[in-house]
Parts: C-alpha cells; structure tokens; sequence
C-alpha cells in the first residue's frame, strides 16, 4: 500500500467508478481537490459529496461538463489570480441562488430537475451554478485585466463604466432581467472591493498595456495580493457563506467586509 500526504487544506474525491472499472480490478483510487469536487470529462460524471453518493451522473447536463473544460482552460490562460476570480464568482452565484428573485431561473431550475433534486440540496449548489460560476469569472477576468493599468471595462482612463460591465454580465449569463431586479446587487458588492485605486492623472500619465496582454497571466491585485490554495469561500474577498441567510451579510464604506 502506498502512503501519500497532500497539501494542508486539500481535500480527497474519489476517482470516477467508470475509469477505476476500465482500468481493471483494484483499489478504488483517490484525486487531491482543493474544491469538494471534481468532474470526470470522458464519462460526464460530477466527483464529490451528493448526499449519500460520491459520484453523480452529468448526463443530462452537458454544459457542466462544458463548463469544467473551460474552466481548465481559464485557469492556465490566467493563471493563479484565476482562483480568486472563481472564487469570488462562486460567492455571488450562491448569493444569486439564495435569493428569491434568481433563485428560480429556469437553468437553475430544469438542472435541479434533471438530478431528481430540491433546492434544499445545499451540497448539489455547486453542480446547478457551475456554468455561471465559469462564465462570470471569465467576465470578471476582462474587467481585472484593464484595472491591472488603470483602465476601465471599456478600455479608457477616465471612467469606469461599471453599470455597462454589469449589463454586460447579465447578457453573457442571460439574466439581464433577473440581475436588473436585484442580482445587480451581488455584482455591486464585488466591484466596490475590486475598484480602481490609480488617480485620474495617473491614469491619463500611464503606459498603455503591452501587446498581447491579454494572453498573458494575470498579476494579483488587491484584495486578493495574497494568494493561497483553499475552498472558494475561504479565498473571496465577499464574506456570506452558503446555507446563511443573505439579510446578515454586511459592509463597509470601503468595500470590505464589515
């Protein structure tokens, strides 16, 4: 028997049944996850705890698995930072799926129905949002890459456009309607800790990005200057967690956590 020690704070899930199958008899095999899951892509199989099974089947749901092979691809075009960015994009996914006027969207909906599920399922969360939780941090990536020179979503010095960015969500996630009755909120919260701190006049003075840095990883920037591996509710800088109520979450003038 081998005997290997992972990282502090990293957690187990079991490898999928269907490859430990085609590879032959033998015992079951472990992954080392920093999330509570993992999904297998060739056999479309969600890794993790589902209530009293380790593994569920993604068959009926396509785009999660889609969302996974983007999410890898994420990772590698931004680099580190790219945790913080899901992260925090999963925060605000639980925050939508919390509260009533997102909770119900249809996606959501017709996921929990394909797994046979109620929306009391805390631990399934992360399977029904997994595609917005992909899709919002690649949105907040291109707002972070024009914060990294001072620059807003729109690529100018001046001003920040934050109200067009998240319109520009919403239509990426089709929820406009939904964000524009109260998910808007969520989005607000984020970027009042991830605003610009550069001054106009060093805005207006600075070099313009180099070419091609948008192929480029991402440096960290502030709140997330010190990055560590760790569940994504521990690496955001929004500070509700699943399963409490959202009237507790407060905040400050400055954009942090109260």
């Amino acid at each position: 028997m081998r005997v290997v020690v992972w990282p502090q704070g990293q957690g187990v899930v079991q490898q999928c049944e269907l490859c430990c199958r085609a590879a032959g008899d033998g015992p079951p095999a472990w992954l080392v996850a920093v999330q509570a899951f993992d999904v297998c892509r060739r056999h479309a199989r969600w890794l993790g705890c589902a209530g009293s099974r380790s593994q569920m089947s993604l068959e009926g749901l396509p785009e999660v698995v889609l969302a996974h092979e983007r999410r890898r691809r994420f990772e590698r075009r931004v680099g580190p930072y790219g945790q913080a960015l899901l992260a925090d994009a999963f925060q605000v996914s639980v925050y939508w799926w919390s509260c009533s006027q997102m909770a119900s969207t249809d996606g959501w909906a017709r996921r929990e129905a394909v797994l046979g599920l109620t929306r009391r399922r805390l631990w399934a969360v992360p399977i029904v949002v997994y595609p917005e939780v992909v899709t919002l941090a690649e949105a907040m990536a291109v707002r972070e890459r024009q914060r990294c020179y001072g620059r807003g979503f729109d690529g100018q010095t001046t001003r920040w456009h934050t109200g067009r960015w998240s319109r520009w969500v919403g239509e990426r996630l089709g929820l406009s309607q939904e964000l524009a009755a109260g998910g808007e909120r969520a989005l607000h919260l984020w970027l009042m800790a991830h605003r610009n701190s550069v001054p106009v006049v060093a805005r207006l003075t600075g070099s313009p990005p180099p070419p091609g840095y948008r192929a480029q990883q991402m440096r960290a920037l502030a709140p997330h200057q010190r990055l560590v591996e760790a569940p994504w509710e521990q690496m955001s800088c929004l500070p509700w967690r699943l399963g409490e109520p959202m009237t507790r979450v407060t905040w400050d003038g400055e954009g942090f956590p109260a």
